[in-house]
């Protein structure tokens, strides 16, 4: 009985912790950075979601990867062919 009691205690103190959590904050400080800078919500290339690790800057524009192999081949393209790339 005393050790049902004892775990009974114990996740309630666990759900008052992390009950007491406002997702509305945590969702705004969970955006990174990057991504809230880049100009779109995903790759170019792929279709993938961003991720703020790889960013590109175009014409003032920055541009946001999906991967580190997205961007090479954006940053190995003509001007012509990141301008198509840029306008999606």
């Amino acid at each position: 009985m005393r050790t049902k009691m004892t775990l009974a205690a114990t996740c309630l103190a666990c759900f008052c912790i992390m009950g007491c959590h406002d997702s509305k904050q945590a969702a705004a400080q969970s955006k990174p950075a990057a991504q809230v800078m880049a100009s779109n919500e995903v790759c170019p290339l792929s279709g993938h979601a961003i991720n703020p690790k790889f960013t590109s800057t175009y014409n003032g524009k920055t541009i946001g990867f999906c991967c580190g192999g997205c961007k090479a081949k954006f940053d190995a393209m003509s001007d012509a062919d990141k301008a198509k790339m840029a306008a999606k």
